[in-house]
């Protein structure tokens, strides 16, 4: 009889809340609120914890180098977005 070769079987690696922000150089309290905020999208939940593919955490970082915290702290109606170019922080507005 011939043996049946085995299917190698490709594993997902997820990267859990700790390696994301040790990757981006954050806290894990930034990486949980990206998440909340809806600006850091998970690809897995198992049970209390969060897993992170990494085109998505990147793409995180690059909008967070795109967007800096100052730049997106009032956002529309406190939506925490960042503002159009042009549009003026609600206290330098006359």
């Amino acid at each position: 009889m011939a043996k049946k070769k085995k299917k190698e079987q490709e594993f997902i690696a997820y990267m859990t809340s700790s390696d994301v922000a040790k990757m981006a150089g954050v806290k894990v309290s930034t990486v949980t609120a990206a998440r909340t905020k809806g600006h850091l999208h998970p690809a897995s939940s198992i049970g209390n914890n969060w897993g992170y593919l990494e085109p998505e955490v990147r793409r995180w970082m690059e909008w967070r180098e795109k967007y800096p915290p100052e730049s997106r702290r009032w956002g529309w109606n406190g939506s925490g977005q960042p503002r159009p170019h042009g549009v003026a922080v609600k206290s330098e507005k006359k």
